[in-house]
């Protein structure tokens, strides 16, 4: 793959997104390539290693009343261990990774699975180690890259998930994603992720305790009847009424 300058950007960030389609709740790969984006890159490794730990929570079989929705499970598996250990992989990998892009050495990796290119990346990282931020230990690297086990945990971390649910906001920082506590599941079942769509708008409308107001609003209400009618075929992004937060729903583009 040779690369011209204004496309290594894309072209990097198109193999982290093959290799992880998650990784894009935490950062624009395309934002931390090459030596003008290296103190963001930090930056984004310091945020990573700096998130608290959260485990695996049930999935949404239904949407809970209204007045539970606070109390109920509507965070999301951003800050799980085994997928702040991937995000952070992918992100030491990122600089090696934009080297051989740029040198022209690179394979696209189109049609591979997750696993072939994470495993990939792996062996170009082992290549160009001296370009590593962090100057870690390589394991922890090489294990969340290359561990396979029979049944990923959780399911955001596999390749068997159909469909992402994350909440974004514009702010005049930038966009507010996963290291800002925004939520970001997977889903195998496409009546889950419809439900966890449900709950994460319901959310919104609590955020300013506008409440059942809120509720009863006929944008929320329309987007709510959205929703429940996706039919999984199209990535599909909602502006929330109560705080224009975006909820994005996607399926994914390759199957396992």
């Amino acid at each position: 793959m040779s690369s011209k300058p204004q496309d290594l950007p894309a072209n990097v960030s198109a193999i982290i997104g093959r290799a992880w389609p998650c990784f894009v709740h935490y950062a624009d790969p395309k934002e931390v390539v090459g030596d003008a984006a290296y103190e963001h890159l930090e930056r984004l490794l310091d945020g990573l290693y700096g998130l608290k730990p959260t485990a695996e929570r049930p999935l949404p079989d239904t949407v809970p009343a209204d007045g539970v929705i606070p109390e109920a499970m509507i965070m999301g598996h951003e800050h799980n261990p085994a997928c702040v250990s991937l995000a952070i992989a992918l992100a030491r990998c990122i600089p090696a990774l934009t080297q051989m892009v740029r040198e022209g050495r690179c394979p696209t990796l189109d049609g591979e699975d997750e696993w072939t290119v994470r495993a990939a990346l792996a062996g170009i990282h082992h290549l160009h180690h001296r370009l590593d931020p962090t100057h870690d230990d390589d394991t922890p690297l090489i294990e969340a890259l290359c561990t396979k086990p029979a049944t990923p945990l959780p399911v955001e971390v596999g390749t068997d998930w159909r469909y992402m649910v994350r909440l974004t906001h514009e702010a005049m920082g930038g966009t507010v994603m996963a290291l800002d506590d925004m939520p970001m599941r997977c889903f195998i079942d496409l009546a889950h992720a419809r439900n966890w769509s449900v709950m994460q708008a319901m959310w919104d409308c609590e955020i300013l305790c506008e409440g059942p107001a809120m509720l009863d609003d006929p944008r929320h209400l329309s987007l709510v009847a959205e929703i429940e009618q996706y039919d999984g075929s199209a990535k599909r992004v909602w502006s929330l009424p109560s705080t224009q937060t975006d909820l994005h729903l996607t399926p994914r583009s390759t199957g396992a």
